[in-house]
């Protein structure tokens, strides 16, 4: 058994992204190991992948979403060689509910109610986009709408049981339940992650959903039953459900499964289920609407898988934000050690060259002080006065001077002669005779002078 999946899709279609591995869990065993799934923007590139699956393939699965049906439909007809026809049933069916179209397009009958010729049809209750299968030999061709709830309903209630039947094969929904546990169960697993789930009434269905992994439920703790709603609005009940949930047991994501919520007082009617999420730092919340003819226990199925998609992509998200901001502040200490290694370096080598160049101009730290000082405080009062120091080295140098210089009457006294001298001098000075001696002069004058010479001795030996 060989199948091919085809998604046609654009790059902002998050739920392409989602079903992408959604669908190869549930078609592991049977897609071809070549281009088994592939994802297109349009009919137009996918046409030359599409004729080589008819050349090999048992089962060909097509996937549009709804922008791009019409066209699709219209080309995919055109490939199989059959005629499309207007089923007035459906065409009726869905123009009633044309007016809670979002997404619709201006070929509204193609869209919804136009089938090849011979065409099985698969439809939802409301019978909009209304995809068919064909049967040609041993070949089948499917096309489905790209829409978030209307494709697992489809796949589930019609896809999978066709080609069980037609090929004997053994695909089952519960595949993707595994795929979905075991996904949120490896995420919690790696990064020590506990969930702590509100107590309400859909409790029990996410309990025997996560199951299906094993050791996922060691992760999960269930509370017990909450108080009723009271007045609070469903969606306000959730959200404090699960921010209680995740403070009491401690953990870093509580999580609230509402009941299924009627939008009319019709059992038929489209039924709400509310799914809320709280980390560390806020909570999300997320609606989930069934799809026309779908039962609770198939919508509560899917909320589950919805739900742990949801957990695990927030989880995923907040590792990867944790991860970033470790990374981030490593990378800014490493850059903070950087600048200060850098800036040390820099206030060494400048202390080094003002070392030497105080060094090579005579320049004392006192001085490199005073004149900085004198710069950036220009015409104020100096660092340092130097006036004591002055007085201080002048008073040094007069005592200097005055202890290698005698005084004044040191000096007299050296220079007074000795008695001895004196009288040597004086006897010296009597013996020599006088000028007017020699020329025969006055004697008494002489004689005088020698009386005034022995007083002098006399009173230099007194």
């Amino acid at each position: 058994m060989n199948i091919k999946i085809f998604l046609l899709r654009n790059e902002r279609n998050s739920y392409a992204v989602r079903l992408a591995p959604e669908l190869k869990c549930i078609f592991s065993e049977y897609l071809s190991p070549q281009g088994g799934l592939q994802e297109f923007g349009s009919m137009k590139e996918a046409a030359p992948a599409v004729a080589q699956a008819f050349r090999e393939a048992h089962a060909i699965l097509l996937l549009a979403e709804p922008a791009k049906y019409a066209d699709t439909k219209k080309s995919l007809a055109a490939s199989i060689g059959l005629p499309l026809r207007c089923d007035r049933a459906l065409f009726e069916k869905a123009t009633e509910q044309s007016r809670a179209l979002v997404n619709e397009t201006s070929d509204f009958a193609v869209t919804h109610a136009y089938l090849p010729e011979n065409a099985r049809p698969i439809v939802c209750a409301d019978a909009l986009y209304a995809g068919f299968a064909v049967t040609s030999g041993n070949q089948t061709v499917l096309l489905l709408p790209l829409e978030r709830g209307r494709t697992e309903v489809l796949l589930g209630n019609s896809v999978i049981p066709l080609l069980n039947s037609s090929y004997r094969l053994r695909l089952d929904m519960g595949s993707l339940r595994r795929y979905n546990a075991e996904r949120l169960n490896a995420i919690c697993q790696s990064n020590d992650i506990r969930i702590a789930v509100a107590g309400t009434n859909t409790a029990d269905y996410f309990k025997n959903y996560i199951a299906a992994a094993n050791g996922l439920s060691d992760r999960v703790v269930f509370a017990e039953k909450a108080e009723k709603r009271g007045s609070l609005a469903p969606a306000d009940y959730v959200v404090n459900l699960s921010i209680t949930a995740a403070e009491f047991f401690n953990t870093p994501y509580g999580v609230a499964i509402s009941n299924a919520f009627y939008s009319g007082n019709d059992p038929s009617a489209e039924k709400i289920i509310y799914l809320a999420i709280t980390n560390e730092h806020e909570t999300a919340l997320r609606e989930v609407r069934s799809v026309a003819g779908e039962d609770v226990p198939s919508l509560l199925a899917r909320c589950c898988g919805d739900l742990c998609t949801f957990l695990s992509d927030i989880a995923g998200t907040d590792t990867k934000k944790r991860l970033a901001a470790e990374e981030n502040r490593k990378s800014l200490v490493s850059q903070y050690r950087r600048t200060i290694c850098f800036i040390l370096i820099l206030l060494i080598a400048l202390g080094a060259f003002c070392g030497l160049y105080f060094k090579m101009h005579g320049y004392t730290l006192q001085t490199w002080a005073a004149n900085a000082w004198s710069v950036v405080f220009p015409g104020s009062k100096p660092l340092f006065t130097t006036e004591p120091q002055t007085e201080t080295t002048a008073s040094a140098a007069d005592a200097d001077a005055a202890e290698a210089e005698p005084s004044y009457e040191e000096q007299d006294e050296a220079t007074e002669p000795s008695p001895v001298e004196t009288t040597q001098e004086t006897t010296q000075t009597s013996n020599e005779p006088s000028g007017d001696n020699a020329d025969g002069g006055n004697t008494e004058n002489s004689a005088e002078s020698g009386v005034d010479a022995a007083d002098g001795t006399q009173e230099a030996a007194g």
